[in-house]
């Protein structure tokens, strides 16, 4: 095993001193969560028919729309059984009088929680997750035998004032879910290979293992983030994964990797494009240069040698000019061999205007949006931009003929909340998933 030291770590699993990932005590705060029944199903009625009416009402500047946007400082009143007191701190990120929650969840829980700072004191009467700036993801897997709850513990979006930006880690949002969706078709086997390069929380790798948990599967868990890499440790951990059976690198893309060969390749790279005049220290999750594409040239580039011979690797990504993107793929690839489908939904297609103008408020409008889009509309890959998408990318070492498959949801605005999803999103409702099933066999 590797342990890993980064600065201003204020994460459960990066206590000073590093604490024992093999603790009974992990196993009884998950049984906590489980037993209480935080699943994303729960969650989203929870989402449904309370928190997102009351806060709207409440007008407390926070929308309500998904677990992944947004978390709310305020004080909540859904606090009378465990599971919404479990919800209302991991899950929105609010605040709880210190009494109730040691009348409802026990002493024992609580000093279990503090102690292994998962929540901290923020008044003399008040109880927040610690740092107010993690929260606990309740993934559904899709499993062989069974569906189960995988719980992943990550940052929200830019709410960490001790955490330096470019430490941050991914927030799970619907283009991770979508991939799991993907993976989710893979056929399993016994002793598979797989890699997660650019594993951010591990998410992905964690649901491949406990989606084939029958299966004996290696995973090499792969980050330029240190502080990634030991959250994701946590989180193998916290899932009751065995940590000796798998590995953790720190590495940019395949520079510090070895040559061995993978029969999966699982990657949710950095793909937002973010002009190269921006001076703010960026994301290592998100930043993928003007075009977006820094960090796919390099994954591209070397992962067909990277693939057994009937190996697969399965991305999650943003691709320029969404009509030809197959092709954008290919050119990655080089003249090496393999095959490339590349599946996109019509209606998620975006103008660079379009573009430029979520992404830069995102970022909180530092610059114009004029200049935003001045500084991602050109590629010395493509050339001029004119739109961009969220796609899913399969590549296999076998030979075939490249394809980019498009998806009608035929809806202006998508209304799909299956596979637990907790926004809408085209490729995780029903039809979605049957198509994918159908054109990325």
């Amino acid at each position: 095993m590797t342990s890993f030291t980064t600065p201003h770590l204020h994460l459960p699993d990066l206590c000073s001193p590093r604490p024992d990932l093999s603790s009974p005590d992990l196993r009884t705060i998950h049984n906590l969560f489980t037993s209480n029944y935080y699943t994303q199903t729960r969650c989203n009625q929870l989402l449904d028919s309370y928190v997102r009416p009351q806060l709207l009402t409440k007008n407390l500047g926070w929308d309500g729309s998904s677990f992944y946007n947004h978390s709310s400082k305020h004080v909540v009143e859904w606090n009378k059984t465990p599971f919404q007191i479990l919800t209302a701190l991991f899950l929105f990120g609010s605040e709880i009088d210190y009494n109730t929650i040691l009348s409802v969840l026990g002493s024992e829980n609580f000093e279990l929680l503090l102690s292994w700072k998962f929540i901290k004191k923020t008044h003399t009467t008040l109880i927040s997750p610690y740092s107010g700036a993690h929260q606990i993801y309740p993934l559904t897997v899709n499993s062989t035998t069974a569906d189960t709850t995988a719980l992943i513990l990550t940052d929200w979006p830019f709410l960490n004032p001790d955490l330096p930006t470019q430490f941050a880690v991914m927030p799970v949002g619907y283009d991770s879910l979508e991939l799991c969706v993907l993976s989710n078709l893979e056929k399993i086997g016994e002793n598979r290979s797989v890699c997660d390069i650019c594993c951010g929380s591990g998410i992905q790798g964690i649901n491949y293992l406990l989606n084939n948990k029958n299966e004996r599967i290696k995973v090499n868990f792969i980050d330029l983030n240190p502080r990634a890499l030991s959250l994701c440790e946590f989180n193998v951990a916290f899932n009751n994964l065995n940590r000796d059976e798998h590995t953790f690198t720190v590495s940019n893309c395949w520079s510090s990797i070895s040559q061995k060969k993978n029969d999966v390749i699982l990657c949710n790279p950095p793909f937002v494009a973010v002009p190269e005049t921006e001076n703010e220290v960026k994301h290592y999750y998100a930043d993928g240069g003007g075009d977006g594409n820094n960090s796919l040239k390099k994954i591209f580039s070397e992962v067909i040698e990277r693939l057994n011979d009937d190996g697969v690797c399965l991305m999650v990504t943003e691709l320029p000019n969404v009509l030809s993107s197959d092709k954008l793929v290919r050119r990655f690839l080089g003249d090496k061999e393999g095959k490339v489908d590349v599946a996109y939904v019509k209606e998620d297609v975006e103008t660079i205007e379009e573009y430029s103008k979520v992404r830069n408020e995102e970022m909180g409008n530092l610059i114009s949006v004029k200049e935003y889009v001045s500084g991602v509309n050109v590629s010395e890959d493509v050339g001029f931009i004119v739109d961009r998408a969220l796609v899913l990318i399969k590549v296999g070492r076998k030979e075939g003929e490249d394809k980019l498959h498009k998806f009608e949801s035929g809806q202006k605005e998508v209304k799909e909340y299956e596979f637990g999803a907790d926004e809408p999103d085209a490729f995780l409702g029903e039809e979605g998933r049957r198509f994918l099933a159908e054109v990325m066999k």
